[in-house]
């Protein structure tokens, strides 16, 4: 009997003392202890990103995700912002290259009227150089422009990592928070020590090559293609064996997270009945508020990548689809070296484009895994 209103006094001092958990409250609390973190993403980010997002993002609201002002049609401004944008860039190297066909095409007529073949050949060669210099001139520009978009997602995923970290370690993902910190800053690496630093170089190459084909009697044959082929081919392997290494050791971390965890919960649903199932109740309420915020993160973070990558991808196509209509201009008028040249511009746009779109695509897909990653706390 004395046993018996030991245990009831113990069971209601347990319902007196025990705090009421409601997901607002720990959504505030989890929110808070990564301030730091999202103003360190937050100040990573260039301009365009912060006024794309709505304000109260980085104060906590992830609720305003659901604003209008992420909407369908606001995706669709932007893009078509970034498309007429692009045309104005695209249409002054477009505009300086056509005059220069032009000018060839003029040359090459003027020349037939010589007997001398060193005459025709000088100016073949000074028309042929002219638009040689300027298309390496602008790929250059280019590619300087790829390689600071790329140091700018490779920031700004920097300045992520942190945060992936702490969500994981907050629902319980000791393992996958290793994992997924080890590799995201391996890929960091890999794109700022071998895509940057490479890639300049590479596109150098490929032009001197092409033009020494075309002016110097074609010496080096399909190189320049090879080079590119074999480039992007390396790359393209290193970032699938990457893709499958991260999937597999992330769905297996978490994995071993959910049996750490139910293997504390059944151990303290059995040594501790009644407040058992209360800290049961409460683990559920706070792993719905953690993956709350672990979504809205991931979201953030996809949103910047998509709003940072899509005016280079923008202006990398329409490159590409302006050398392309130089090259065949070039060659309608009797310029055959030149619009090759161009062509391989137009080339070399593709390639840069190519590593951009795998670069964004890995990014995208390590957040996706990050979002999707959770552990069963409850039944």
């Amino acid at each position: 009997m004395k046993k018996t209103r030991l245990l009831i006094f113990f069971i209601i001092f347990l319902i007196i003392l025990a705090p009421s958990v409601f997901a607002d409250d720990v959504s505030d609390k989890i929110t808070s202890s990564i301030d730091k973190e999202l103003e360190d993403f937050k100040n990573s980010l260039p301009d365009e990103v912060i006024e794309f997002l709505p304000n109260d993002v980085f104060k906590g609201d992830f609720s305003a995700l659901l604003s209008d002002s992420l909407s369908v049609s606001s995706f669709w401004e932007l893009i078509i912002s970034y498309l007429f944008s692009g045309i104005d860039r695209v249409l002054k190297f477009f505009a300086s290259i056509l005059v220069l066909i032009l000018i060839s095409s003029i040359f090459a007529t003027l020349s037939t009227n010589f007997s001398s073949g060193a005459v025709k050949n000088t100016f073949h060669i000074c028309s042929t150089l002219c638009i040689s210099i300027t298309v390496f001139n602008i790929c250059i520009s280019i590619c300087e422009m790829v390689s600071s978009y790329l140091n700018t997602l490779t920031g700004v995923m920097g300045a992520f990592s942190p945060i992936m970290t702490a969500m994981y370690i907050m629902s319980g993902n000791i393992s996958s928070a290793t994992v997924g910190n080890a590799s995201i800053l391996l890929f960091i690496s890999i794109v700022d020590g071998f895509l940057v630093v490479m890639m300049l170089p590479l596109v150098k190459v490929c032009m001197a090559f092409s033009c020494f084909n075309f002016i110097g009697g074609k010496h080096f044959g399909t190189l320049p293609k090879i080079i590119k082929t074999t480039f992007t081919s390396v790359t393209v392997f290193i970032m699938s064996i990457f893709m499958f290494v991260f999937s597999f050791k992330n769905v297996l971390s978490q994995g071993v997270d959910s049996l750490s965890i139910k293997t504390a919960r059944f151990a303290i649903s059995s040594f501790v009945p009644i407040v058992g199932a209360s800290i049961n109740d409460a683990l559920r309420t706070v792993s719905t508020s953690i993956s709350f915020i672990k979504s809205s993160c991931g979201i953030i973070a996809i949103i910047a990548i998509a709003v940072i990558m899509l005016p280079l991808i923008i202006f990398l196509f329409l490159n590409k689809l302006s050398f392309g209509i130089l090259g065949s201009v070039s060659k309608m008028v009797g310029c055959e070296e030149q619009g090759s040249i161009l062509e391989e511009a137009s080339s070399i746009c593709t390639f840069l484009l190519t590593l951009v779109c795998c670069t964004c695509v890995l990014f995208i897909f390590a957040l996706t895994l990050f979002i999707k990653s959770s552990v069963e706390v409850g039944v």
